[in-house]
């Protein structure tokens, strides 16, 4: 049964599939059935570049596009039209000008989870020449790791309640509310990353678990060496 979503014009999703390419270590397309292309970064869940619209307006080619962030300077998106022509440089532009948000991104008082999860990242057998990890999980290992997300929303949810007996816990509660958000984006991405991106993501959330609470991140490592790790790819060195 059609979904109603636009039509994508050939060149566009020629020049995007290009893009996705040369770009995969920072960017993914997210199915969107109301927008002709919607692109996401890995950088920051915030950050997106979507494709609205498109039309011929006499000799011209042109698109409708919005993205964010849109420069260094004010948090703000940038909505225009633009001829199609331009598409590869506004998006080659946009991407180094998200990378250099990552260089800088101990600056937002993550440095502490960053570390971490750097240490995670650093114990998954990866390859650096392995093609497969640009490719995306199968069935079952999507579905072992959407499952260990269930289950870590559980642990989530229980450590909530359990901190909303504290009227002092307030920052804690927010922090593990922050966590179960980053979860369900990981929840509704699972299906549109790459291997790579996943460990990438699972690496930065347990970085950011370690930092809200030493025995939640405990609890979740333990089932994720149980439910994950040893039955998908993603395996880590002395485990």
């Amino acid at each position: 049964m059609a979904d109603n979503k636009p039509f994508i014009p050939i060149t566009i999703a020629t020049a995007i599939n290009e893009l996705l390419k040369k770009h995969n270590d920072v960017l993914f397309a997210k199915y969107n059935k109301t927008l002709l292309i919607e692109i996401r970064s890995n950088i920051n869940d915030s950050f997106y570049f979507i494709i609205s619209s498109s039309n011929i307006k006499g000799n011209s080619f042109v698109i409708d596009v919005e993205y964010y962030p849109s420069n260094g300077l004010k948090s703000e998106s940038l909505k225009s039209e633009i001829n199609f022509n331009s598409l590869s440089s506004i998006v080659n532009t946009w991407v180094l000008l998200i990378k250099e948000y990552k260089k800088v991104e101990y600056l937002y008082n993550e440095d502490i989870a960053n570390f971490y999860a750097g240490e995670y990242y650093e114990k998954f057998e990866l390859d650096p020449n392995d093609e497969t990890l640009n490719n995306p999980l199968n069935f079952e290992q999507q579905d072992v790791i959407y499952n260990f997300y269930l289950d870590v929303e559980n642990n989530l949810d229980t450590a909530i309640e359990k901190s909303k007996l504290n009227a002092n816990n307030r920052d804690k509660i927010e922090q593990l509310e922050a966590l179960k958000s980053n979860l369900e984006t990981l929840k509704d991405n699972i299906t549109s990353t790459t291997k790579r991106e996943t460990i990438k993501n699972l690496s930065i959330f347990l970085g950011k678990c370690r930092k809200a609470s030493f025995p939640l991140v405990k609890e979740i490592f333990k089932k994720f060496i149980i439910d994950v790790a040893s039955k998908t790819v993603l395996h880590l060195i002395g485990y």
